[in-house]
């Protein structure tokens, strides 16, 4: 067996041989899209592309006789607390493997070498696991070198059908705004739940994932002209999303070769329902006039009552997504009830 990584500065790649490889590989997973219908993911030649866009990041594949047997890949992020605090945290995902012989001891060879490149650059670990999910981070963690992963929360990810025709507005629309007012707005932004820090599309404009460019939205928040020039003050309620897609770092595709057409409403900061509901249905409009299909939204689960009744309007469909820590994040003294309440954006799951 051979553990190649896939994206590390310098390292020998799994690209460098047959791209078409790593492709067939994850095409023979599938996932449930409905009781009836199911979907698999492609994340295309640049099969690193979707967490490097995050940040540093580590993509590590297994091989046996030349072919991908499993991988899992994790990149840092700043991971911003309610309490104030701020860790850097190695975001861990697409771990999957082939099942044969030897599967067990080949995917702890991948887990262990991901694990040490962990614990050199982050204090924490976090991954996200869609409900349903039969093997769970708590089944295979905390043995045999492993650290062990606790849960630590849920958030609930809506997805919403886009209807064909435009209804009538129910809502005021929103506005349109740059990136750099709706950053502002986001750090200052009061929040109760445990997030990434935003990706900002200038910080990595080469490596951003979204076919569309990225649309800001904005409601209410008003822009205050001072003596001394112009500032962003944002109001007691106000809200900012962005539309945007993954289509140049991961595709999902029916069981019959055709493509999923899903856009993301990301960075989704509201302070009331009245700033809230313009966002999403101006994000829906704007998903509609760009040909998608449905709309995903993450919402964590005190947000996530809130706006139920809005959602229900547009006829959003509800599933949970459990969050696993290990590390300072998973410590006691960080476990309490302010850290239980998460939001990771759909568009990064």
């Amino acid at each position: 067996m051979t553990i190649r990584s896939i994206c590390a500065e310098g390292a020998e790649s799994i690209e460098s041989t047959d791209p078409n490889n790593i492709s067939a590989f994850e095409a023979g997973f599938r996932y449930p899209l409905s009781p009836t219908e199911h979907f698999s993911i492609s994340h295309g030649a640049d099969y690193s592309l979707f967490y490097r866009s995050m940040g540093n990041s580590l993509v590590l594949a297994a091989e046996q006789d030349e072919l991908p047997i499993a991988t899992v890949a994790a990149t840092i992020r700043e991971l911003h607390s309610p309490c104030g605090t701020i860790q850097k945290c190695a975001y861990i995902g697409d771990l999957k493997y082939r099942r044969g012989s030897g599967a067990s001891r080949k995917l702890l060879s991948l887990l262990i070498e991901l694990q040490n490149w962990c614990i050199q650059n982050a204090d924490s670990a976090l991954a996200v696991v869609m409900g349903g999910t039969q093997n769970l981070p708590d089944s295979y963690s905390g043995r045999l070198g492993l650290r062990k992963m606790k849960r630590l929360g849920t958030m609930h990810i809506y997805r919403i059908p886009i209807q064909p025709l435009a209804s009538c507005r129910q809502f005021k629309e929103a506005e349109l705004i740059a990136s750099a007012r709706a950053h502002s707005i986001i750090d200052t932004s009061p929040r109760n739940f445990c997030s990434f820090k935003p990706i900002q599309n200038g910080d990595s404009e080469s490596e951003c994932t979204s076919l569309i460019s990225p649309i800001w939205f904005g409601s209410n928040a008003p822009v205050s002209i001072t003596a001394a020039g112009s500032s962003e003050s944002p109001s007691a309620d106000c809200a900012v999303g962005c539309l945007q897609d993954t289509r140049k770092a991961k595709k999902l595709f029916r069981e019959n070769g055709n493509e999923i057409l899903n856009a993301h409403l990301t960075n989704f900061y509201f302070d009331s329902i009245d700033s809230a509901a313009p966002i999403i249905e101006s994000a829906l409009e704007s998903a509609r006039e760009n040909d998608f299909e449905a709309l995903f939204l993450s919402v964590d689960i005190e947000r996530s009552q809130q706006l139920s009744a809005v959602l229900e309007k547009f006829g959003a469909i509800k599933s949970e997504a459990i969050i696993y820590g290990a590390g300072v994040i998973a410590e006691e003294q960080f476990n309490d009830h302010s850290n239980r309440n998460w939001c990771i954006n759909s568009s990064e799951v």
